[in-house]
């Protein structure tokens, strides 16, 4: 019902079914006069939205939106015909006609706006699901060319191929092969990240176009302003290098990203931290020999999350297991108990067996030097014969010991000159050790220390370096057990 509609009840006096005065006259004009303007308004609002809906091949996402203004517009309506029907003169057949007919011209709307709704959702559906699947395929190609990348693989042109001998040429296709098996691995796991991220809660602040953008811009390599990070002196955190305008996609997968653990599938060995700097990162790239070149430095990258690090493990330095026996000969050398070892039999329970294996009681860790120093080194040892114990055992372990400019003087200052027992921060001259031999061995100088639970990280560029902050900007956790043949006789280090 249009404004043009309405009947004046003063100028139509068959409307007006009693006699009324001048001054009430005057009353009923007013609220007319308001009740035709507020009328309008209404007619307005109930209009609008339906010229929005009835466009088809709108996708799905507009048309929701249009559906929600219509029915919040609707029930301002509604509300508006209350105040209408408190305007209009009370219990006169005029108003009744006002207000039935603005009931009913609502409830054609409604119809109308069902009708045309229901057209809408189908042409629009049929469009989602294409604009969904194109996206889908965007992404996808987008995330194997970022798993590729990430693994410094570039595929190889039919000129390459024909270049190659046949033994070269079988060999690349196998590297191809694992290649692709690895990006298609790692792609399907972050397909299922993102569309969780979208569609998998209440609310998130991404969009299919959002995360296109920012997958694109990552394969460019302007996502992560690796330049510039490599350049922090002491403890920095990845979100200050991380471009401003992709913060709201980055706090939504940064969790998860930085802790994503490599498919199994192929041949690349990417750690975590390591994959998220390669694949988002500008420059990076998967160098034959280190984590990744940035520039013309190479880094390799230790991430760990809290208290869990990464071990600093040099080809040449063994597993603890391998140096138990010469420890234990060293061990009875310096106790005059003929009888004594430091071997014992351990139980550990797990699916309801039971499983017993030997163990130390002295274990290279602070639990155990502690036991050390009460048991063995105060009661009968000094500095001569600790330090003889200390160097025929990691002279096993670290079997580049001679090309350590830092090996006897680690040693020596791991012991108390005065009575031989092992001063509290032995562990950091250890570490100087593992370090010089990582350097010697794999040629690794820069080592980026991260922590995947609050992407605070540090890099050690040196041995000097390293002695330097530890203790201060990070520091070693843990340390290993003399039966473990399985992990590489370093301690873990950590952002302290």
């Amino acid at each position: 019902m249009r404004a043009f509609e309405f009947k004046h009840p003063i100028k139509e006096a068959e409307a007006v079914s009693t006699p009324i005065s001048t001054q009430g006259a005057v009353v009923l004009n007013q609220a007319l006069d308001k009740a035709i303007a507020m009328a309008k308004q209404i007619g307005n609002k109930i209009k609008k939205p339906i010229r929005k809906i009835i466009p088809t091949n709108q996708p799905a996402e507009s048309i929701r939106e249009a559906k929600a203004d219509y029915l919040t517009l609707i029930a301002e309506a509604k509300k508006d015909l209350d105040v209408l029907a408190k305007l209009l003169p009370p219990a006169t057949a005029e108003s009744q006609k006002i207000l039935d007919g603005f009931k009913q011209k609502i409830a054609e709307l409604e119809k109308i706006h069902q009708r045309e709704l229901k057209k809408a959702e189908k042409t629009g559906g049929a469009k989602e699901e294409q604009d969904f699947k194109q996206w889908f395929q965007s992404i996808k190609q987008i995330l194997l060319a970022l798993g590729k990348k990430a693994q410094g693989y570039s595929d190889l042109t039919d000129e390459d191929l024909k270049a190659m001998t046949s033994k070269q040429r079988s060999s690349a296709k196998k590297v191809a092969v694992n290649a692709q098996k690895f990006a298609e691995d790692l792609g399907q796991s972050l397909q299922a990240l993102f569309l969780h991220k979208i569609y998998g809660q209440e609310e998130t602040s991404l969009s299919r176009d959002k995360v296109l953008n920012f997958l694109q811009d990552a394969l460019n390599g302007s996502v992560i302003d690796n330049a510039r990070m490599i350049q922090e002196k002491g403890v920095g955190n990845l979100e200050n290098y991380f471009d401003p305008s992709y913060k709201d996609v980055f706090d939504e997968i940064k969790d998860e990203l930085f802790k994503l653990k490599p498919p199994a599938a192929g041949s690349a060995n990417i750690g975590p931290g390591e994959l998220a700097l390669a694949m988002l990162g500008n420059p990076a790239e998967k160098p034959d020999k280190g984590d990744i070149k940035i520039g013309e430095e190479m880094f390799e990258i230790k991430a760990g999350a809290g208290p869990v690090g990464g071990r600093f493990n040099s080809s040449e330095v063994g597993k603890a297991n391998e140096g138990w026996n010469t420890w234990t000969k060293g061990l009875k050398e310096i106790v005059p108990d003929k009888d004594f070892t430091d071997r014992f039999t351990s139980e550990t329970k797990s699916s309801g067996k039971t499983r017993q294996k030997l163990a130390s009681k002295y274990n290279w860790n602070t639990k155990g030097v502690d036991a050390l120093n009460k048991e063995v080194l105060e009661p009968y040892s000094d500095f001569e014969k600790t330090k003889k114990l200390l160097t025929d055992t990691f002279k096993i372990i670290i079997k580049n010991h001679d090309k350590l400019s830092s090996f006897d003087k680690a040693i020596d200052k791991m012991i108390n000159p005065s009575d031989g027992t092992l001063v509290p921060n032995f562990m950091q001259f250890y570490a100087r050790m593992v370090y010089e031999s990582y350097n010697e061995a794999d040629g690794v100088t820069n080592i980026i220390l991260i922590n995947t639970d609050n992407l605070q990280f540090t890099i050690i560029r040196s041995g000097q370096d390293l002695m330097k902050r530890i203790g201060k900007d990070f520091r070693s956790s843990g340390g290993f057990n003399w039966n473990d043949n399985q992990q590489t006789a370093s301690p873990q280090f950590v952002l302290a």
